[in-house]
């Protein structure tokens, strides 16, 4: 296992010198590929027929002054994603689901350095499995809506609704800040709950920062740069409850 482990650090070393420097410029390519391999071998487990199964979202955790802009994090994480898989692979681990590489600002970590945090991830899964709800029951809040950054009105008439970039999602929001599969409504108890699907810039709620939550109307969900606006309208005329919602 040595072996393999440093097989796929060299690997990496050399895949990802450019993608590092883009992301990083203060940060070496050998202590990043480093962390990502102890992070995927300290949280692995075993799998079938002898084999390794390591979880698939992988956190980077950087002060925010290391930060670089949105176009360039969401091309060279895919690229980074990309180079850890292949070369997981190649050393014989599988992974708990597609593999994520996400980014986050945080300003305890000092600058020049990168903690890594590996686990299993919910991303790309529909419906909402591996979180926790509380009961079966789906009945759907009537009259329940979105606004979308302040000019449609979405009806919300499903009891499971996702929310991302990818084209095939209920709800597209073009935004490069916004994840392909990035959130998801799930009617739960005759209320509408918001989960993060580990998207890489988060899901927020009222300015705050959730994996999951129920709605209440006039809730304002942040995904990407795009504002929603959850409402329910008990008198039935959603278009003029919806202006009066987004003026709050």
């Amino acid at each position: 296992m040595k072996i393999s482990l440093l097989h796929i650090e060299t690997r990496l070393q050399h895949l990802i010198e450019g993608t590092v420097a883009r992301l990083f410029p203060s940060i070496g390519r050998a202590d990043l590929a480093s962390r990502l391999v102890e992070a995927m071998h300290a949280n692995s487990r075993s799998g079938p027929n002898s084999s390794f199964l390591a979880p698939n979202m992988f956190i980077l955790a950087v002060n925010p002054a290391v930060s670089t802009p949105v176009n360039t994090q969401l091309e060279n994480l895919d690229q980074l994603t990309q180079f850890l898989k292949e070369t997981g692979q190649e050393a014989g681990y599988t992974f708990s689901g597609p593999v994520v590489i996400r980014l986050e600002n945080d300003p305890r970590v000092p600058e020049g350095e990168i903690r890594v945090f590996a686990r299993d991830s919910i991303q790309d899964l529909t419906p909402t499995e591996g979180v926790q709800i509380l009961s079966e029951d789906t009945s759907i809040p009537q009259n329940a809506f979105l606004i979308v950054d302040g000019t449609d009105i979405i009806p919300l008439t499903l009891p499971v609704m996702n929310i991302g970039r990818r084209a095939d999602n209920h709800l597209v929001l073009q935004d490069q800040r916004v994840s392909r599969l990035h959130a998801q409504l799930r009617a739960v108890r005759g209320a509408y709950m918001i989960f993060d699907l580990d998207s890489s810039h988060g899901t927020k709620v009222n300015g705050r920062l959730v994996h999951q939550q129920t709605l209440k109307p006039g809730d304002v969900i942040l995904i990407g740069s795009v504002p929603l606006v959850y409402g329910q309208d008990q008198s039935g005329d959603t278009a003029e409850l919806a202006k009066i919602e987004f003026s709050k």
